[in-house]
């Protein structure tokens, strides 16, 4: 997820994509328009490309606009590998950026990149995205436009095998310059740990094991897949809603706590998240949250399953559905 953070106003329409027929058949999520509704960003000093609090702009955008599946598929096939891998001198060509859909990644990619690089975790940005507010179209799938196009390349076709495994972390690609503006949230990670991040996850508060990434979620992930589910406390809540508050606010305040509380295996149902919420939510705060149009893809992701289980436990319990959310809607209309 790399890309510098400055602050500055920059505004241009997203560049789509659009697999034709040879492609489609290996993209039904894409062609379905399904796309996790909130996706995760960080953003670093010393990364490629350059985010602000408006766009997100890969290295390479001027003479670069063109849509990937408009290229000839052996060099769309070395780019979209070049950028997943990370490969020395990808920037001069990649007209990619990367998202993912688990939190727990983005957030140990944070202390990751502040023990490699030695950036200050207040100048690490944590960028939370909300994918119903942009076209159509704007992300893909990283399994789905590697399956594209694996065909075209060997070393494409293995790492498709590898990512595949439990080396899986949910990632989503845009293309071009991306604007973000309104659509989004941004807050620094030492925000979130100042506001008692480590509380609700423990382990990641581990400065031993800072310098692992991939590996150290696959063991974060031990956690959800074991059947021992951690007792909340009120105190828990607490804590996740000061920090969507503090951090996030607005329409995010209320996924963004479930988000929180989704970063440790919970008891299904859990009473005491269920209470605590209720005592700082009403009824009306959570309808206009949306939570039946989240779209949540929790295979192979079983953090992110967590969130899937809160989103739909504090549906049940609020007594909300859509005809709720239509009716809340039309009478908060100045009509």
């Amino acid at each position: 997820m790399p890309g510098k953070y400055v602050d500055h106003h920059e505004e241009q329409p997203s560049l789509i994509f659009n697999p034709g027929p040879i492609h489609s058949p290996f993209t039904p999520l894409f062609n379905n328009n399904f796309t996790p509704r909130y996706l995760y960003r960080l953003v670093a000093p010393q990364s490629a490309g350059t985010t602000t609090s408006s766009t997100v702009v890969p290295p390479i955008i001027e003479g670069n606009a063109k849509d990937i599946f408009d290229l000839p598929a052996p060099k769309a096939a070395t780019l979209l590998l070049n950028h997943l891998l990370w490969q020395r001198g990808h920037e001069n060509g990649c007209n990619l950026m990367s998202w993912t859909s688990s939190l727990l990644f983005a957030l140990q990619y944070a202390l990751y990149r502040h023990r490699k690089d030695g950036d200050d975790l207040q100048d690490i940005q944590l960028i939370i995205l909300d994918t119903t507010l942009f076209p159509a179209g704007t992300f893909i799938q990283d399994m789905e436009i590697m399956r594209a196009f694996a065909g075209a390349d060997r070393r494409l076709q293995k790492f498709v095998e590898f990512r595949e495994s439990e080396y899986y972390f949910g990632e989503y690609l845009t293309q071009g310059r991306l604007a973000i503006q309104n659509r989004c949230v941004c807050t620094s990670v030492q925000r979130m740990i100042e506001l008692g991040l480590f509380d609700l996850q423990p382990a990641l508060g581990d400065e031993t094991q800072w310098q692992w990434w991939p590996k150290r979620v696959l063991v974060f992930r031990e956690q959800f897949e074991q059947n021992v589910r951690l007792p909340t406390t009120d105190a828990d809540v607490q804590v996740a809603v000061d920090i969507a508050r503090q951090c996030f606010g607005g329409q995010w305040v209320v996924p963004g706590a479930i988000m929180l509380l989704a970063l440790q295996p919970r008891q299904r149902d859990d009473a005491v998240i269920l209470h605590g919420l209720k005592d700082r939510f009403s009824a009306d705060e959570v309808r206009r949250a949306g939570l039946h149009r989240v779209n949540i893809d929790a295979r192979r992701l079983p953090e992110v399953g967590q969130f899937k289980e809160l989103v739909q436990s504090v549906q049940r319990s609020y007594a909300l559905n859509e005809y709720d959310d239509l009716v809340g809607s039309v009478l908060g209309l100045s009509v």
